[in-house]
This record gives structure tokens, sequence and C-alpha cells, in this order.
């Protein structure tokens, strides 16, 4: 099945969650959700700027800038999060075992 509707954004990144499925185009950072439900695709936070997402439940949307900054969906927006401090990452991911990032010195780290 064709999930249509990006409106010519082409997705290079795809997370799936509990009841929706999370896309990226890394090119222009824009983040879109497939909710599964409505069947379409929006965008729930159009300021949002990320080139890779991790979705684990509902409440377990994360995000990874190009600056290498981690953010997590709260309410509708990404927010930026303190930790961890001082890494750069190039990967988040998140599911029953908890978040883990991935910096870009290859070290893993749990949230």
């Amino acid at each position: 099945e064709y999930l249509d509707g990006t409106n010519g954004a082409t997705l290079t990144e795809i997370a799936v969650g509990t009841s929706e499925v999370w896309g990226v185009n890394s090119s222009t950072q824009q983040v879109f959700m497939y909710d599964v439900l409505a069947e379409k695709w929006v965008q729930p936070d159009p300021a949002a700027s990320l080139v890779q997402i991790a979705a684990g439940t509902t409440a377990n949307i994360w995000g990874v800038n190009a600056a290498g900054e981690l953010f997590k969906l709260a309410k509708g927006t990404f927010m930026g999060q303190s930790e961890p401090e001082t890494l750069s990452l190039v990967r988040v991911s998140s599911g029953g075992a908890g978040v883990f990032v991935l910096a870009k010195s290859g070290n893993v780290y749990k949230l």
C-alpha cells in the first residue's frame, strides 16, 4: 500500500511507533507523521528540523538534527534535550529496552 501525501517531500528516514509512522526528509529536514487511524500524513511540528527520527511508544518520539543535537516530541513540539551533554549524535533509537543514542565517536549511551 502506497502512503502518499507528503506534499512532494521525499522521505529518507522512517520509524514505526505504536500507532503512527514517522518520516524525515534529510535534505529539507522536514518531519512528517503518518496517522494510521486517519490515514494521512501531517507535520505535527512544522518548525522541526531533523535528519533522523526514532519512534517507540507514542510518548517516545525522538530525533537528531544536523548539528547532532537530541530532541524529544513533547505536546506536539520537538524540544531540545540537555542530556547527553556535549555529545555530537548521529542516531537515536527508542524501544522496549529504552532510549539509546549513538555518538559520532562510536560510543553508545542509554538515556
